[in-house]
């Protein structure tokens, strides 16, 4: 193994994947004080917020879906625990079932582009199978919630097969064959 497949592997176990939130954003950058933005930094705060409070949503829904289970859960619980309206989930939304079929598609969304900025510099297949292998273990592990959500509500819904997160599932499997297939 060369240094820099074995500094890849590093980076890939130490920064890239401990470091993973299901749904973390990007840092928000401090504003001046006292002064207005700019109409385009208006504009692109406003979509930031906006995607910080769908997120929140998102993750308020995993945690009480996994606790409660989906038939359970209601959407005013999701939306006082993530401190927004109902109306406001429904914004982002059309139906509980809808929001519940987001939660793996973020994710796994994440995992992949995590693992994407990784594999490049993997040579073989081991290697690639090794971490994205690790990949799904570390989300797994990290994600309690995440796990229970889709080993008990996902896995028998029908529904989900015909959504674009599982679409999205599909693409993560698809790498992991093209390894196995290598």
């Amino acid at each position: 193994m060369t240094k820099n497949e074995l500094e890849c592997i590093c980076y890939l176990y130490e920064k890239v994947l401990p470091g993973t939130e299901p749904f973390s954003g990007s840092p928000r950058p401090a504003q001046r004080v006292g002064r207005r933005l700019p109409r385009g930094r208006r504009r692109m705060a406003k979509v930031r917020q906006k995607t910080e409070r769908r997120e929140r949503v998102l993750e308020c829904a995993l945690k009480i879906f996994a606790e409660k289970g989906f038939q359970d859960a209601t959407i005013s619980e999701i939306s006082k625990a993530a401190q927004v309206s109902d109306a406001t989930v429904y914004e982002y939304f059309k139906t509980k079932e809808e929001l519940l079929f987001s939660i793996p598609e973020q994710i796994t969304e994440s995992s992949i582009r995590e693992s994407e900025k990784v594999l490049p510099f993997l040579r073989g297949a081991e290697q690639k199978l090794r971490a994205l292998v690790q990949s799904y273990v570390t989300t797994y592990e990290r994600n309690p919630e995440y796990t229970a959500l889709i080993m008990l509500h996902l896995k028998t819904s029908r529904n989900f097969l015909q959504t674009k997160a599982y679409e999205v599932v599909q693409v993560a499997a698809r790498m992991m064959l093209a390894c196995i297939r290598e």
